[in-house]
């Protein structure tokens, strides 16, 4: 399995609000899941580590970052572009 790469960003504050505002309407799993395969972890070691399905792990890692992606365009502002 491949590690993710979720965002490049040109913005820190941007970036940084995007993700509290996210944090905020993720659920505790989908969370964890996104923020270890940010930390480096592939989805197959995600699920091993919270005894999970890959695929289930896969389904939080896909809604997470549909949210983001949401918030970020939401949120844009100044004519950023904020990429997943």
């Amino acid at each position: 399995m491949e590690q993710v790469e979720l965002m490049e960003y040109e913005d820190r504050e941007f970036f940084d609000q995007v993700m509290r505002t996210a944090r905020a309407s993720l659920t505790p799993r989908q969370w964890e899941c996104l923020w270890m395969q940010v930390a480096g972890l592939t989805q197959e070691q995600v699920a091993t580590v919270l005894e999970l399905e890959r695929s289930t792990v896969a389904r939080h890692f896909g809604a997470a970052l549909g949210k983001i992606q949401e918030i970020a365009q939401n949120d844009k502002h100044n004519g950023d572009d904020f990429c997943i």
